[in-house]
């Protein structure tokens, strides 16, 4: 038996820290997520000048296309997260929206630089609900305070520093599209480090030990896979609910 078997399975091993490195991989990739989809805004002075844009609409339409696909990619991205591995979900959508991130570097007029950014907002929107998912599944109810920041605070760190590194990035290189290049492959990355580490359930995870793992399972039922059945909620039920109304109401405003 190896060390790292010995370790795992000592009764008196200190419980591993996995859950809590796997989100903050999420911070990451959230980070990313907001770092990737401002790009744009940064850019958007050289690439009105380079595409000769007159119209301050087609500003407006580029930068919305990119909002258009995300918001009606949100609920078939929580099917996609209930019905696949959480792991793969993630992984394979930071990889796509990195490629379509790199991709916008060869576009060559705003038709196909819209189309980049509808390809960025749909492969974009997954992370969120499968995050949600991955929450449900590695912390048990007195942690998941904690990993809702995590998981949000990618927004905030992205958004923050999103500017500053597209910035220095574009006058670095001298170009918006190198700088999205770079940008790309940096998302690319993130998604193998996401496929690397994480895992869908704990129990998969190799570098868990019994520790960890009885402390999750033990206050956390959803933390282990199963065949169990649940009952089916219809999306028309979900709507008319008093608590739900509120915030769906409110988000179909926005």
């Amino acid at each position: 038996m190896s060390n790292n078997s010995i370790s795992r399975y000592s009764p008196g091993a200190a419980a591993t820290t996995v859950r809590w490195k796997i989100f903050i991989i999420m911070l990451l990739l959230g980070a990313i997520n907001y770092i990737d989809r401002t790009s744009l805004a940064i850019a958007m002075p050289y690439i009105v000048e380079e595409f000769d844009i007159q119209d301050a609409v087609v500003v407006g339409l580029l930068h919305s296309t990119f909002f258009w696909a995300y918001a009606l990619m949100q609920i078939p991205s929580g099917v996609l997260a209930d019905r696949f591995k959480t792991r793969t979900i993630i992984a394979w959508a930071t990889i796509i929206w990195g490629a379509f991130q790199a991709v916008a570097a060869l576009c060559y007029s705003t038709f196909t630089l819209a189309i980049a950014r509808v390809g960025l907002g749909v492969s974009e929107a997954p992370i969120m609900p499968s995050g949600a998912k991955l929450m449900g599944a590695w912390l048990t109810p007195t942690e998941r305070g904690r990993g809702s920041m995590l998981l949000d605070g990618g927004a905030a760190l992205g958004t923050a520093l999103g500017a500053v590194i597209l910035t220095w990035l574009i006058a670095f290189f001298g170009s918006w599209r190198m700088a999205f290049v770079v940008a790309g492959i940096g998302t690319i990355m993130a998604g193998l480090l996401a496929w690397w580490y994480i895992r869908t359930y704990p129990h998969e995870h190799p570098y868990i030990n019994k520790a960890e793992l009885d402390h999750i399972t033990e206050h956390n039922p959803t933390s282990v896979e199963s065949g169990k059945k649940f009952k089916t909620i219809r999306y028309q039920t979900l709507l008319k609910t008093a608590q739900r109304s509120g915030i769906n109401w409110r988000l179909g405003l926005l």
